[in-house]
């Protein structure tokens, strides 16, 4: 069994975080207007 910090390309991992601190918790909150949910949906 390899170390864990041993850099292995066996099985690659792609991680992909997108924060976006306008989001609300309720999906139909909106800043300035726009819904957050559905502009962050679209760029996606």
């Amino acid at each position: 069994m390899p170390n864990a910090s041993t850099p292995t390309t066996e099985h690659p991992v792609l991680l992909v975080q997108l924060t976006d601190s306008h989001l609300f918790a309720d999906a139909d909150g909106s800043l300035l207007g726009p819904n957050t949910a559905q502009s962050l949906q679209q760029v996606v």
